[in-house]
């Protein structure tokens, strides 16, 4: 069964020691705005909710949520406290009901698109005119993501 939204506030709300009110406010403050961040991400990662069901409840709009929901993947990856935070909320929360071809297939997506983007940050080269050019032969790009993807 998918957690609610009220679950998913219960428990951000919980760890983080904030209340929901103060997160459904139109309060401004880190702690509040870092609790939303996670509602929103926890809310759209383990339920059906589209960003506008989400938003509505906090009188938000889809834009805000999705806005929301990237920053905080940001701050996830670089920022080793805030990811182990998440990952403890998360592990409180039961995940959303899904086959497991398509969790496999969300987790291949999610694996390749991070190793293009590190591969892409590799070969990136800015020349001397400002222009930025990607440096590569499809071939070492196969060659990369075999030796970076742990292949079945």
């Amino acid at each position: 069964m998918n957690p609610t939204l009220s679950q998913i506030e219960d428990v951000v709300c919980g760890q983080l020691g904030v209340s929901v009110d103060e997160v459904k406010s139109k309060d401004r403050h880190a702690e509040n705005v870092l609790a939303r961040q996670i509602i929103f991400y926890v809310a759209r990662r383990n339920t059906r909710l589209k960003l506008h069901a989400i938003g509505q409840r906090y009188k938000r709009d889809h834009a805000t949520v999705m806005y929301s929901i990237q920053k905080l993947k940001h701050r996830i990856e670089t920022d080793a406290d805030l990811s182990e935070k998440v990952a403890l909320i998360l592990s409180k929360i039961p995940a959303k009901v899904e086959s497991d071809m398509i969790v496999e297939a969300r987790n291949i997506l999610i694996d390749w698109k991070a190793m293009r983007n590190k591969f892409f940050n590799q070969c990136t080269i800015k020349g001397s005119d400002g222009m930025v050019r990607i440096s590569f032969a499809p071939h070492d790009l196969f060659e990369w993501f075999k030796r970076n993807i742990n292949c079945k």
